[in-house]
């Protein structure tokens, strides 16, 4: 399955109707800063996904001053080609969102069992590995919600519980004792149920990815530090949790630790890798990536790099375009020094170029 074309209308920059199409191969987005680069990479990415990659606010994605946001394209799958749609109707900072596929209106479940998968690698992935917790959470929460969707519900129903929960640890001196007791206990249950979900299928991908090591001669390791959920029947828990108004475990507070494997000792990359380690790393978390969602799709996902390039030095980007030739591939930069690493790759002859002005 590839990427055909995409057509836009009201999406960030492109608040005017805008028609692109892709090469099954290798694409390259071309042009200087602020003509729409990334906000065209990201309708991509917002197809696969439903959502952006930079707001949390869907309101966002929608061009300034338009009420109506209209993202649509086509897929080949061989002989066979599929329409995917998603229109956001705006009125003030509410959105409705709706998905299509051939035109016909679908639910999201509907939707997401039938779109293609992406690996963005974007110039902020190269912080993951000293990063904060958080942001190394949120990328494997991408990977797996990609393939499947009881991982996006179940990390739905935990946020929402999660929210409820925090809500009634805030507001506690509103309950008497036996009905807080009693909503915490409600919670604990409900929480504990998603939690499970998230970390079996956690740790699932961190093995997955732990079974392929080796990059460029280098062995990487993820350690993943579960923070199991303790439930308010735990007194001292409890204690705690009241007195600071929140909920102090579960998969929230989950960590991914990256390592570089060694003979003699094994080095914790956060403190003690260089910096061309960690972004050796990073490329290899991509490349695990690609191969991860191939093999649970049994679809080949689709390559964004948004202005990696001037971020990787010329070996790493080597690595990065070889691996790209396996895979539909499409680049943004502004940076016409690397044309010469895309053309010795083999790239650029057997791809297109878009071409983006002010």
């Amino acid at each position: 399955m590839f990427l055909k074309s995409i057509t836009l209308s009201g999406f960030r920059s492109f608040n005017k109707k805008d028609y692109f199409q892709f090469d099954p191969k290798f694409t390259l987005i071309i042009g200087p800063n602020s003509v729409g680069k990334t906000n065209l990479l990201e309708s991509i990415y917002f197809l696969s996904k439903g959502n952006g990659f930079r707001d949390k606010k869907t309101y966002e994605l929608v061009s300034s001053g338009q009420p109506l946001c209209v993202v649509e394209a086509e897929l080949s799958n061989k002989d066979q080609a599929t329409n995917l749609g998603i229109k956001l109707n705006q009125k003030d900072q509410e959105v409705r969102k709706s998905f299509f596929i051939n035109q016909l209106n679908k639910t999201f479940k509907q939707y997401s069992q039938r779109t293609f998968s992406v690996v963005l690698f974007q110039p902020e992935d190269l912080l993951m590995v000293n990063g904060t917790p958080d942001k190394r959470r949120s990328y494997f929460d991408r990977v797996l919600a990609q393939v499947g969707y009881q991982y996006y519900l179940a990390r739905q129903n935990f946020s929402r519980g999660l929210y409820k929960r925090n809500k009634i640890l805030e507001n506690q001196q509103e309950y008497q004792k036996p009905v807080l007791l009693d909503l915490l206990r409600f919670w604990d249950q409900y929480l504990e149920e998603q939690a499970s979900v998230l970390q079996k299928q956690r740790l699932s991908l961190v093995e997955a990815f732990n079974t392929r090591p080796s990059l460029n001669g280098m062995s990487f390791k993820i350690m993943y530090e579960q923070n199991h959920f303790i439930s308010s029947g735990d007194a001292k828990q409890l204690s705690l949790e009241l007195k600071n108004r929140r909920t102090l475990s579960g998969p929230q507070l989950d960590d991914f630790i990256f390592v570089r494997l060694n003979h003699t000792q094994d080095k914790l990359l956060s403190q003690y890798g260089s910096r061309s380690e960690q972004r050796l790393c990073v490329l290899w978390l991509k490349i695990n990536e690609l191969q991860y969602l191939k093999e649970q799709s049994g679809q080949l996902p689709i390559l964004l790099m948004d202005d990696i390039f001037s971020e990787l030095d010329q070996a790493n980007s080597e690595r990065i375009l070889h691996v790209s030739q396996d895979y539909q591939t499409i680049v943004t930069t502004a940076h016409l020094d690397i044309l010469p690493l895309i053309e010795k790759a083999g790239l650029k002859m057997m791809g297109k170029t878009i071409t983006l002005t002010p």
